[in-house]
């Protein structure tokens, strides 16, 4: 959802009555669009609010996956509107609290696989992963510039 600082003009932004994505979390503008967010996409049950790096583009449609701009990693793949209700308990990397740089690059915590610690990680839409920090035993989240 979103609307007007002063609380008028609410409508949906993106997913309202759609299937897909089950759940949208942690959505932030990508700078220099009017209609793109980077976003986390999870199921609604299974893990908790962490997921699939997507961005999205409510310019080019507001339903399931008519607005999906890229799955990140994967460049020049269509993202399916699956419906699953645990849909990425077994999708690797997971992310979390994306932070767009620009329209390509990103700021996102990063966990690469089920073994590995949450670290800050810079990614772009040109499937480029470079891990920036980590602590082992840690969780390194909410990356800020």
């Amino acid at each position: 959802m979103h609307m007007n600082p002063d609380g008028t003009g609410q409508s949906e932004f993106y997913g309202s009555n759609s299937y897909w994505p089950n759940s949208l979390f942690f959505a932030r503008p990508v700078p220099g669009s009017a209609s793109k967010v980077a976003a986390i996409v999870s199921g609604h049950h299974g893990v908790p609010r962490m997921g699939e790096l997507v961005i999205l583009d409510s310019a080019a449609g507001r339903r399931e996956n008519d607005g999906v701009v890229q799955r990140i990693p994967g460049r020049g793949k269509d993202v399916p509107a699956v419906f699953v209700d645990q849909l990425v308990d077994h999708s690797w990397p997971r992310f979390l609290h994306p932070w767009p740089l620009g329209e390509h690059h990103f700021l996102v915590s990063c966990q690469p696989s089920q073994d590995a610690p949450w670290g800050i990680h810079l990614v772009d839409t040109f499937d480029n992963r470079i891990l920036i920090a980590e602590e082992h035993g840690q969780a390194l989240l909410e990356p800020v510039p």
